[in-house]
């Protein structure tokens, strides 16, 4: 006589398939023993739902506490830029030391370690620090900000001091056609500016930092 040999597959296929199975065999409802998923017991079938269910419930907390940490997060960063931004607004010292102070406000503002600005054009009022042609080159070769460890970057030298992650962000004159310098962010903590981190925020700083620049210059469509 053969043997047909089921497998876990053919098993569940099977009462997948067969929902009235247990209607027909209620009482294999009552004595089934299922191991318990973090000990050595056995629990009843309607023991094993119930800790299913509580356990999905945490996963579901869990991920409902992430949802409003990042959204407590993003508000944060939201009230940071318009500060800022209103604090650009109400500068009425000259254009050459506009940089220097919205440098100084942004660190103020996202408790950053360091900032750092660049910016060229022979046509720019503004002052700024020296840079390198390969510094220029690596800035001018992104199209979104870069988030991540300093490491060798081309930009490193523009930093004063050893930082744990940066944030890169291209300015870009209004119409993006053209690239007129970079705002560095410099941070002690590996996990603020991280790979992959969304760059939505950031892209709106170097917004309202190039609309600010251009108030000061005679050409607005030219601020560099």
């Amino acid at each position: 006589m053969s043997q047909t040999v089921l497998t876990a597959e053919a098993v569940a296929d099977f009462l997948s398939h067969n929902p009235h199975f247990f209607l027909e065999h209620e009482s294999l409802l009552l004595s089934l023993k299922l191991p318990h998923p973090r000990s050595n017991k056995v629990l009843s079938l309607a023991e094993r739902q119930t800790f299913y269910l509580r356990q999905h419930n945490q996963q579901l907390e869990q991920q409902l506490q992430q949802f409003l940490n990042h959204a407590r997060e993003n508000e944060l960063i939201q009230q940071a830029i318009w500060r800022w931004a209103t604090e650009l607004l109400a500068y009425q010292g000259s254009a050459t030391l506009f940089p220097i102070f919205a440098s100084q406000r942004l660190q103020t503002q996202y408790g950053l370690q360091e900032v750092q600005l660049r910016l060229w054009g022979h046509r720019s009022p503004f002052s700024s620090f020296s840079y390198s042609e390969a510094s220029r080159h690596a800035v001018e070769q992104l199209q979104t900000p870069y988030t991540g460890p300093l490491a060798q970057h081309a930009i490193s030298s523009w930093f004063e001091q050893a930082l744990a992650s940066v944030a890169i962000i291209p300015l870009f004159e209004p119409d993006q056609t053209r690239c007129i310098g970079a705002l560095a962010l410099g941070s002690d903590k590996a996990q603020r500016f991280t790979e992959g981190t969304g760059t939505e925020f950031l892209q709106i700083m170097a917004q309202v930092f190039v609309a600010a620049l251009a108030r000061f210059h005679e050409h607005t469509q030219e601020i560099a």
